[in-house]
């Protein structure tokens, strides 16, 4: 084999894995994001009670990839669990 070869094997390889690898990154993105969306339509008509205080933890869970929003998602979520006395929303046991 010479050394042309080698590389053109080479690179149909890793275009092959590429070509694989981009839905399953695209599949677990879009999971991702309508994980959120769920959340933040069933946060819409939660009442402020301890589910609601739940759903705001999972939310700024999820969010981890807006750290801003995340925070202010936890926060407000503290703000609410502590409003309600439920000492589990804010983390106490």
């Amino acid at each position: 084999m010479n050394r042309s070869h080698i590389l053109h094997s080479f690179v149909l390889r890793f275009l092959c894995i590429v070509c694989l690898a981009l839905p399953l990154a695209a599949g677990t993105l879009c999971a991702q994001m309508s994980k959120l969306d769920s959340l933040q339509t069933l946060l819409k008509t939660a009442k402020d009670d301890t589910a609601k205080v739940r759903l705001m933890n999972e939310l700024a869970f999820e969010q981890s990839g807006d750290p801003a929003q995340q925070r202010a998602t936890a926060e407000a979520a503290y703000a609410l669990a502590l409003r309600l006395g439920d000492k589990s929303g804010t983390g106490e046991k």
